[in-house]
């Protein structure tokens, strides 16, 4: 689950060098910065100065105190909520180093995000995360397999309909089906069953509620064969049926 609450992109976050910030409960959800200056940041009672282009991802409820050093404070930011955080090491300032895709993706999120176009909006931010893990040094992104790992969770979003047994995903990395399921926790902190169901979900939504297509044939444009089934996993994920999800929200 990905849920983004607000979101700024560089090009409207450009502060002077007066800017500063100091919230000493911090936020009830995690907040992303990615900063393009240099800046100064106050960690486990440490003044730190940060190099330009450097990523922080602040956990829920940690005290947040940083701000500019030097004549001016420009940032892309992003406050979300998951319950399926890759590995990147919180409250840590993470040399990012050629910051072009992360500068596209928060701006491909930022104009996902205020056009609504949320499943957009999740897709990339999973983007966003992963490729920081893999600079954060998690040993999994650094593996022979990071690449294939990142086409294939990318593949299951954007195709959930189709069939994605562990043996036939496995087989499309060349490794065993428990090194696969091993990989895959390791890479997205969620098993891989458990992402594709989450995929056909979050597609059932989508289609609930800009299509007027029947119960029964969304279940089929997401992979399930019997519309009992979706329906059942569709209320264990979510909490409520698919009509009652699409009357709440269409």
């Amino acid at each position: 689950m990905y849920n983004i609450r607000r979101i700024g992109t560089a090009a409207k976050s450009k502060h002077d060098g007066s800017f500063s910030v100091y919230r000493p409960n911090g936020y009830d959800c995690y907040l992303a910065l990615f900063v393009k200056t240099k800046a100064v940041f106050y960690l486990d009672g440490e003044r730190v100065v940060s190099e330009p282009n450097s990523f922080i991802l602040f956990n829920i409820r940690t005290p947040h105190r940083y701000g500019a050093y030097g004549d001016e404070y420009v940032n892309d930011w992003l406050h979300f909520e998951t319950d399926e955080l890759p590995a990147i090491p919180l409250d840590t300032l993470i040399p990012i180093g050629n910051a072009a895709n992360i500068s596209e993706y928060f701006e491909l999120m930022s104009d996902a995000f205020y056009r609504c176009n949320y499943r957009a909006c999740k897709f990339l931010l999973r983007a966003v995360l992963s490729e920081v893990a893999e600079i954060s040094g998690n040993s999994v992104y650094r593996s022979a397999y990071s690449a294939k790992l990142i086409e294939l969770r990318k593949s299951i979003y954007a195709h959930p309909e189709q069939e994605w047994s562990i043996g036939g995903m496995a087989e499309r990395l060349h490794v065993s089906k428990p090194y696969f399921q091993e990989i895959y926790k390791a890479a997205f902190s969620v098993t891989c069953g458990a992402d594709v169901i989450s995929a056909r979900i979050e597609a059932a939504k989508l289609l609930m509620t800009d299509t007027d297509l029947p119960i029964s044939e969304i279940g089929e444009r997401c992979g399930y064969e019997s519309v009992v089934h979706f329906s059942r996993q569709f209320k264990k994920i979510t909490g409520v049926s698919p009509s009652a999800y699409r009357m709440m929200y269409k």
